[in-house]
């Protein structure tokens, strides 16, 4: 009767309806579980704790809440949960249980099928056991380095919990803190930049590409190829960039130059969809922000933990540009040729981001248009700002996140939805895949500038 059951309705049959609906249960209940007593130190409105569910699921880290000061301890267990859900990604832990202890038939085959690219049943279950087994080994040696990295220690597990904590927010590209001021308090510690920095990276680059990076192979794919370089020269350029903006600022109060380069790189790396700060990001100049907000819309890979349109459309279509200002037809890279399909999807994938980020801005600019200037100093820029971090599922802020209406709220919960899961699987999901036809009319002409 089960098996009936589950055939009939359509959301087991379609794997991108499947994880939509998947996401979208888990943020309810992650909202109704941090609602029970002993979750919160204080009475929360429901508003609030959706759209920490929500953060917390879809890994962005924007938050209405102190959630070092809001939430106990139970509180904070369900935070990171909820965390480690949404960047492993429900489907594939479910997946990952159901290939160890059950079987992977039907259904259940082919979403595992299309979620790790392979057809082999063996083959599907040893890479869903080396996702959740690599995921639980990089976080825990995440979470050593920094409880050794912090400069004074309580008690073992509070510090214990700490460092696992921001190593499971790191890796997922959360962005979440347990300190009122982000990781600003850190902006001088060496080890716990940089830990949590090679967290950030290795959960953005996905699992295939830190797989074949770590196997030693002399020749790599091309996937592996583009997101690598990609990644490299976004942060070494946001790196150049936001030095050349920032450098002479009053951002970096009394730091040295260690300490200004330190934060620097680390500026330049979070916005990677990570969320988490070492200077306060209301201090950053126009310029500065607009830059980061470039940054934002890119995002990280595809297959890891965070959002954005990813560097490989963004690499294929530079690519393409370049052939086309070099009088060529094709892109060639070393010895791949990148079909036009490919490209296509590549453009229309950020078409689309473009567009929703677009009108999600123009939402929370008339939704938040009475937003005072003393907590909005950035205008028009700042609401923007936070439009682009929530659908990115960044999680960096100027400040305003508290302040917004119920109406802005609402809108940046759906931005932080539709990130995480992706505008292209969300529009399928509601509105089915596209039907292909056998007719084929006269091709038209049209000029294009």
């Amino acid at each position: 009767m089960k098996n009936n059951l589950m055939r009939d309705f359509k959301i087991f049959k379609d794997p991108l309806r499947l994880v939509t609906f998947s996401f979208l249960i888990n943020i309810i209940l992650g909202a109704l579980l941090l609602s029970l007593p002993g979750m919160t130190t204080r009475n929360v409105p429901f508003t609030d704790l959706l759209f920490t569910s929500t953060s917390a699921v879809c890994v962005t880290g924007l938050t209405t809440l102190d959630i070092s000061q809001v939430f106990t301890v139970w509180g904070k267990i369900v935070v990171c949960i909820l965390i480690q859900l949404g960047g492993l990604g429900i489907i594939t832990l479910w997946l990952f249980l159901l290939s160890t202890f059950g079987s992977l038939i039907g259904n259940a085959y082919t979403l595992a099928s299309s979620t790790v690219g392979e057809r082999s049943v063996n083959r599907i279950g040893r890479i869903l056991m080396s996702v959740a087994y690599g995921t639980f080994i990089i976080e825990s040696f995440g979470a050593v380095l920094l409880y050794f990295g912090l400069p004074e220690h309580t008690t073992f597990w509070n510090d214990a919990g700490w460092a696992l904590f921001h190593s499971v927010s790191a890796f997922c590209n959360a962005g979440f803190s347990l300190q009122s001021d982000n990781l600003m308090g850190y902006g001088d510690n060496f080890v716990i930049n940089f830990t949590i920095m090679l967290l950030i990276i290795i959960g953005g680059f996905g699992y295939g590409v830190m797989a074949e990076l770590t196997s030693l192979k002399k020749r790599f794919s091309l996937h592996t190829l583009l997101v690598f370089f990609t990644t490299l020269f976004l942060v070494m350029g946001g790196f150049f960039v936001l030095g050349v903006l920032e450098w002479d600022g009053s951002i970096f109060g009394n730091a040295g130059i260690g300490g200004r380069l330190l934060r620097l790189l680390f500026l330049s790396v979070t916005p990677r969809t990570a969320g988490f700060n070492t200077l306060d990001i209301s201090m950053l100049r126009d310029s500065s922000l607009f830059f980061i907000i470039l940054l934002m819309l890119i995002g990280a890979s595809p297959g890891g933990t965070g959002g954005g349109f990813k560097t490989t459309p963004l690499a294929i279509v530079f690519l393409r540009l370049i052939s086309i200002l070099s009088g060529r037809r094709y892109v060639r890279i070393q010895r791949w040729d990148i079909e036009d399909e490919t490209i296509f999807k590549a453009v229309w994938i950020i078409f689309v981001y473009l567009l929703i980020a677009a009108v999600a801005s123009l939402l929370l600019l008339i939704s938040e248009s009475d937003l005072p200037r003393e907590l909005n100093p950035h205008g028009a820029l700042g609401i923007i700002f936070e439009a682009v971090s929530a659908l990115g599922t960044v999680g960096l802020s100027t400040g305003i996140t508290s302040y917004v209406s119920f109406i802005g709220k609402c809108i940046l919960i759906f931005a932080m939805f539709i990130g995480r899961i992706g505008p292209l699987t969300f529009a399928f999901a509601i509105g089915g895949r596209a039907q292909t036809s056998s007719v084929k009319f006269v091709e038209g002409k049209v000029g294009l500038g």
